[in-house]
């Protein structure tokens, strides 16, 4: 009977493993969503009201691709419907500001610095290179309900530095 305890313990243990890292996919299916509208003008179209039908005729895509496109971004909050009697859908007020540029902060930098982290992380399992990597490289690792940042020095973890 223990053994068969440990064995559910060790499935359940498991799925909750499983269901982290398919939230953490989810967040990157969206940053990687919304960087390819970013990179493709789509966001700039999305400036406006503009239906699934009118994305798909100026992208090139078919309809149904620019509204499944349109849904994943609306459930991220990326975009909204352009009022509730229009089929049209445009940038929500706070990732408008975003595109826009609102007071210094862009869009594009954003994406280029959650890029840029990745690669960081990314350096952090690489053959060394010219790049000196070990000062800035970045580790995620859970503490207490909140994510800590470790910075790598060589092998071994040295500092700890809370976000």
């Amino acid at each position: 009977m223990d053994e068969r305890l440990a064995e559910l313990d060790a499935l359940q243990a498991a799925f909750a493993g499983r269901a982290q890292i398919q939230q953490w996919a989810r967040g990157a299916e969206l940053l990687a969503l919304l960087q390819a509208a970013s990179d493709t003008k789509t966001l700039d179209l999305l400036t406006r009201p503009i239906t699934a039908e009118a994305l798909a005729t100026v992208s090139d895509i078919t309809t149904d691709r620019a509204r499944r496109i349109i849904e994943v971004l609306q459930a991220a909050g990326v975009v909204r419907k352009a009022d509730d009697s229009s089929p049209a859908f445009a940038l929500s007020p706070e990732f408008g500001a975003l595109h826009a540029g609102a007071s210094g902060v862009e869009l594009a930098t954003v994406l280029e610095a959650s890029n840029a982290a990745l690669e960081r992380v990314h350096s952090a399992f690489s053959p060394p290179t010219a790049y000196d990597w070990e000062s800035d490289a970045l580790v995620a690792h859970p503490a207490a309900e909140r994510v800590a940042l470790l910075r790598i020095a060589g092998a071994d973890y040295a500092r700890r530095t809370a976000v």
